[in-house]
């Protein structure tokens, strides 16, 4: 159960793991009702406005907190869902669920030592929670990063990240390298994706023995010099020309991690409409299948909340439509946010499927695709008001 790709932990898990028994009538029905809304877009809303109405009544409910803040991490808002969370144990210290998932929102926003306090504080609380000790052990490990790669702190890489392919990162690259300050590298996934879901899953084993390898230390070791190695070639090429540096990566892949990795690094994460997204997708014989449609849904909704997630911190999320329909002020915002001036607007108008014998033009939906992308990606889509 990786911290880095829990969207929020479901009240099951919860359930399973501490006491609900000893709960009120009344917050075991507000249990029932939170367990069921993650199911679809008409649940959570459900759930949101029991425990919305529950808190005008007793404001110092804690299941209603909790239940506001699972809803607000499956919406991808961080903040408020740690607010609800510090509500709830505001009113009760040892509301252990309330802790652990306050100790999840802290991790992935980059907060590992407020994460481990609160892991720890679970512990003195509840000792015998079988994850516990992966959660406190890994985040240890992570914490470590630094002591143990004290360069990374001299690398401040952007990355142009997205929740899936086709969402406009390839325009945002061009865009960002027209000002001549900063070469912005293509795709590696094993930078962006595998090496940092090694060196997550490596932090679970610091203190096993791993097969056919040394310690777990010994492990977590390598897998970091694997990926500060391909990380210095970039900035060395880079350095060449004098020029900052980034990678772009049509999938947002393991952005909490990086940071943790690289705590200098600037992220923008650019998202686009599904039905959009979709359309492109089919040109490119990229669903063919329900199947196809489903998972399309499922990727973009998830990696969007898991972004969300990260917070605001060296992140600007910029939503595709905005970029094109409002240019210049997008601009502005892009280049505030690296600290680099000099992008060329007109970049945006040139088009990079243009017609002609390799044009893919975007192809129609049909009812039923439609449908499929409503029905399994209702929330975010609703919440980003693509609905």
């Amino acid at each position: 159960m990786a911290i880095e790709n829990s969207n929020g932990v479901s009240l099951s898990f919860f359930q399973k793991q501490f006491d609900f028994s000893t709960r009120p009538p009344g917050d075991q029905q507000l249990i029932r009702l939170i367990e069921q809304a993650r199911k679809n877009r008409e649940s959570l809303l459900a759930a949101k406005g029991a425990c919305a109405n529950e808190l005008i009544h007793s404001p110092d409910s804690t299941i209603a907190n909790f239940g506001l803040a699972l809803i607000a991490t499956e919406l991808g808002h961080p903040l408020v869902a740690a607010q609800h969370l510090t509500s709830s144990l505001d009113t009760d210290p040892d509301f252990c669920a309330a802790r652990f998932e306050l100790a999840l929102n802290f991790f992935k926003r980059g907060m590992n030592a407020n994460a481990l306090s609160e892991l720890n504080g679970v512990a003195a609380r509840q000792s015998d929670l079988p994850e516990l000790r992966l959660y406190r052990q890994a985040i240890n490990a992570i914490t470590q990063i630094r002591v143990l790669a004290p360069e990374s702190e001299i690398f401040m890489p952007l990355f142009l990240l997205a929740p899936v392919a086709r969402c406009g990162s390839t325009v945002l690259q061009r865009l960002v390298t027209s000002s001549g300050k900063i070469a912005i590298f293509g795709e590696n996934l094993d930078l962006t994706k595998r090496l940092p879901e090694c060196v997550e899953a490596s932090a679970y084993k610091v203190e096993s023995q791993p097969i056919g390898a040394g310690s777990g230390q010994d492990y977590f070791n390598r897998t970091l010099q694997n990926f500060f190695k391909i990380i210095r070639f970039y900035h060395n090429t880079a350095s060449k020309t004098e020029r900052a540096w980034g990678l772009k990566d049509p999938y947002s892949g393991q952005m909490g991690m990086l940071r943790n990795l690289l705590p200098s690094a600037k992220f923008i994460f650019l998202y686009r409409n599904l039905f959009d997204v979709a359309r492109s997708y089919k040109a490119r014989g990229w669903i063919k299948t329900k199947f196809d449609t489903i998972k399309l849904a499922h990727d973009w909704q998830d990696e969007i909340r898991k972004a969300f997630l990260c917070g605001d911190h060296n992140i600007l999320v910029v939503r595709y439509e905005n970029l094109v329909a409002e240019s210049e002020s997008s601009i502005r915002k892009i280049e505030d946010f690296i600290g680099l001036g000099g992008i060329k607007h007109e970049t945006l108008k040139i088009k990079l499927n243009n017609a002609g014998e390799n044009y893919l033009s975007p192809q129609m939906l049909t009812e039923q695709e439609e449908q499929l992308l409503r029905e399994h990606a209702a929330t975010m889509l609703s919440e980003l008001n693509y609905l």
